[in-house]
C-alpha cells in the first residue's frame, strides 16, 4: 500500500475524505494528517508519504509553500491540491511546482477523487518501477567495481589491487551477504525475504553478482538484518552467510565469504553456514583457507600425462593422472571458476583427439558439478567414455582395409615414438614395399607424410590449448629437434608453430 497524507485545516473535510473514499481499493492508506504546512513537513519526513492531498490555503505554512519546501530538500512524493473556486491563480503554481493535479473542494465528488486517486497511483507506480529499474542498474554496476577493488590475497600476501572500494549507490547503513556454490540452484533474494529467511525491521533491498563460480546475494537495509535458516526456502543450498555489517566493511567481508564458499567447494560440504562457523573449523592459520586466491600455475608435466594417457588409450593412467591433477587444485585451493575452465579445457583435447568418434556425445557443463570431487568423477567417466569410443574399433572413413586400418589405429596412439614403415610392415606381416603401395592407396599419402600430418596436427592443439613450451611440444610430439619440428611444421600448416600459436591465441 501506498502512504497518504492528508493535510487540511478543516477536521471535518479530513473526516470527509477519510470516510468516504475506498483507498485501499486504489492501492492506498492514509498513514497521517496535519492541520497545517509545518505539522505537514514534520510528518513527511517521519512517516515518506508517496501521495499528500493538501488544503492550498491553510494558515501559517500553506500548501504551495509546503509543496515548495518539499522539492527544495529533495523529497519525492506526489502532490494533489485542494482548492477553492478562486484560488485556480494558485493551483496553476502548484501544477508548475510539479502537482499531480487538483481537486475543487466544494464540488469535489468521489467519483472525482478516486479518479484522481487513480491516475496519481499510475504515475507512482511508473515512477517507482523507473527507479527501481535505474537502482538495479547502479548496483550492478557498483557489484562490479567492488569486484574489481577486492583485496584477494595472492601468494605473496599482497593485495591484488590497490583500487579504493566504490561507494553505494543508496545510502544504506547495514547490508548482509550470502554466497552459495553457483552449480546449486539460483537462489532467489525476493523469494528469501517472503520466506523470512531475512529480514530486518527495516525495508529490505536485494542485489545479486556471480564471482568466482559463487553466487552472492546481498541484502541492504537502515536496520540489522537478521539470516533465519529454518525459514530458507531451499534447504539443498550450500554455502556461506554473514552478519548484517556497515557497507564499509564490504571490501574485507565479501572476500572472506568468497574464501569460505570456495572451502565448501573442496570439502563438498551440506548446507549454508554461518561465516563464525566455518572460520571455527580451521585450527590454524596455516590451512589452504587463509591463503587467499593464490594464483595456480599447473605444471605442463601433469598435463601431458593426461594427453599422453588418453591418446594411448589408457584408461586406468588417464583416471591416475586426471586425480593427480584434481589433487594439486585441491592443495592450492585454486577458485572454482578455475576448476571448471580447466575442465573444459580438457573435455575440448578429449573431444579434438576422438575426432568423429565424439559425434553425438552429450555436452559437458563442468558448472552443474555440486563438489571438487564431483567434478573429478565427471570428467574421468568423460575420458573413458570417449577412450571406449576410440578402442571400439571403428574403421577409419573410407577405408576398409583392415592392416591399413590397424596401422592408424597405431599410430594414433603411438605418434610420438620412433617409428618406421619398417617397424609397420613387421606389425601388419607385410612386406615393406607393398605395404608402402597399399598405405599410399588407401589412404592418399604416403607414409611418412601421412606421419608428418599427424604429429603437426597434435602439435597445433597442443600449441592452442596449453602454454608448453614450443620446443618441449615438438619433441612431445615426435619430433626429434626443433628446426626439423618447425620445418616440417611450416611445411603442413604454412605459418611457424610460434605464428600458428599466436593466430590462435587472437581468434
Amino acid at each position: 500500500m501506498w502512504k497518504i497524507l492528508l493535510v487540511e485545516d478543516e477536521v471535518f473535510v479530513r473526516r470527509k475524505l477519510r470516510k468516504l473514499i475506498q483507498w485501499e481499493k486504489h492501492g492506498f492508506t492514509v498513514a497521517g494528517e496535519a492541520s497545517d504546512g509545518e505539522e505537514a513537513l514534520e510528518l513527511i519526513h517521519q512517516i515518506q508519504p508517496e501521495l499528500v492531498i493538501t488544503d492550498i490555503m491553510m494558515p501559517g505554512m500553506d500548501g504551495l509553500e509546503l509543496l515548495r519546501q518539499v522539492r527544495s530538500e529533495g523529497v519525492n512524493c506526489r502532490f494533489v491540491m485542494l482548492t477553492c473556486m478562486g484560488e485556480f491563480e494558485y493551483a496553476r503554481k502548484a501544477l508548475e511546482l510539479g502537482a499531480s493535479g487538483y481537486v475543487l473542494k466544494l464540488s469535489m465528488s468521489i467519483a472525482e477523487m478516486e479518479d484522481m486517486l487513480h491516475k496519481t497511483g499510475k504515475e507512482i507506480e511508473r515512477s517507482t518501477q523507473q527507479e527501481q529499474l535505474e537502482r538495479i542498474r547502479a548496483f550492478d554496476r557498483y557489484y562490479l567495481q567492488l569486484r574489481e577493488s577486492l583485496p584477494l590475497l595472492s601468494a605473496d600476501g599482497t593485495a591484488s589491487s590497490t583500487l579504493a572500494p566504490p561507494v553505494p549507490p543508496a545510502a544504506f547503513g547495514r547490508v548482509c551477504l550470502l554466497s552459495v556454490l553457483q552449480s546449486e540452484a539460483k537462489p532467489n533474494a525476493e523469494a528469501l525475504i517472503a520466506s523470512g529467511a531475512v529480514s530486518s525491521s527495516s525495508r529490505i533491498w536485494p542485489g545479486v553478482l556471480s564471482a568466482e563460480g559463487v553466487t552472492t546475494l546481498f541484502f541492504w537495509s537502515d536496520a540489522d538484518l537478521t539470516v533465519n535458516l529454518q525459514a530458507l526456502p531451499d534447504r539443498s543450498l550450500r554455502g556461506v552467510y554473514s552478519d548484517s555489517v556497515a557497507p564499509s566493511h564490504l571490501q574485507e567481508e565479501w572476500p572472506r565469504l568468497l574464501l569460505l564458499a570456495n572451502e565448501r567447494w573442496y570439502e563438498d560440504t551440506e548446507g549454508i553456514a554461518e561465516t563464525s562457523a566455518v572460520l571455527a573449523q580451521v585450527e590454524h592459520e596455516e590451512s589452504p583457507l587463509f591463503r587467499g586466491f593464490a594464483p595456480f600455475n599447473p605444471s605442463w608435466r601433469m598435463e601431458k600425462e593426461i594427453i599422453a594417457a588418453f591418446e594411448q588409450l589408457r584408461p586406468h593412467d588417464t583416471e591416475a593422472a586426471l586425480s593427480a591433477y584434481w589433487r594439486e587444485m585441491r592443495n592450492s585451493r585454486v577458485r572454482i571458476s578455475h576448476v571448471w575452465q580447466t575442465a573444459r579445457s580438457l573435455d575440448r583435447i578429449f573431444t579434438n583427439i576422438t575426432g568423429a568418434a565424439a559425434t553425438g556425445l552429450p555436452s559437458f557443463d563442468p558448472e552443474t558439478a555440486r563438489s571438487h570431487d564431483e567434478l573429478l568423477s565427471r570428467i574421468a567417466e568423460r575420458a573413458t567414455g570417449l577412450i571406449s569410443r576410440m578402442s571400439g574399433g571403428a574403421t577409419r572413413q573410407g577405408i576398409s582395409h583392415p592392416e591399413i586400418n590397424r596401422i592408424l589405429d597405431y599410430l594414433e596412439r603411438h605418434y610420438a615414438d620412433n617409428i618406421t614403415l619398417k617397424a609397420m610392415s613387421r606389425l601388419v606381416s607385410m612386406d615393406e614395399h607393398y605395404l608402402s603401395r597399399l598405405f599410399k592407396q588407401k589412404t592418399g599419402e604416403t607414409f611418412i607424410c601421412y606421419l608428418q600430418k599427424l604429429r603437426v596436427k597434435k602439435a597445433m592443439l597442443l600449441l592452442k590449448e596449453t602454454g608448453q613450451p614450443i620446443s618441449e611440444i615438438g619433441r612431445s610430439v615426435g619430433f626429434p629437434n626443433d628446426n626439423y619440428f618447425v620445418k616440417t611444421f611450416k611445411k603442413w600448416g604454412d605459418v611457424t608453430p610460434g605464428q600458428y600459436r599466436k593466430m590462435s591465441q587472437q581468434a
